[in-house]
């Protein structure tokens, strides 16, 4: 993304008011392999840095709502209900010698 790719993208999307930004291109790091010596570059990425009106006090969005979460562990509490209700039903308590999928 450009500078002005991230401003717009700022202003656009969260509402932010931006009145600044530059970037810059930082390179991997060059490697060397301890083993076979051969050499081996990082990545290269780039970094923004956005510069905000001094009254502004920006807070991060809530990216994971408590609601979800909520969500999430009901599905988590579920999943292992029915996969300990799998296993056992599986298990053959007569051929416990037996792995569980020769009991078909």
């Amino acid at each position: 993304m450009t500078s002005h790719d991230v401003k717009s993208y700022l202003e656009k999307i969260y509402k932010i008011p931006v009145m600044q930004v530059t970037t810059r291109v930082w390179s991997g790091e060059i490697k060397k392999n301890e083993y076979f010596g051969h050499l081996r570059k990082e990545d290269d990425y780039r970094m923004a840095y956005v510069v905000l009106p001094r009254e502004y006090k920006f807070e991060f969005p809530e990216l994971f709502p408590k609601e979800k979460k909520k969500e999430e562990e009901k599905e988590l509490k579920d999943f292992d209900k029915r996969v300990n209700e799998y296993k056992k039903n599986i298990w053959n308590e007569n051929r416990a010698d037996l792995p569980p999928w020769f009991n078909i």
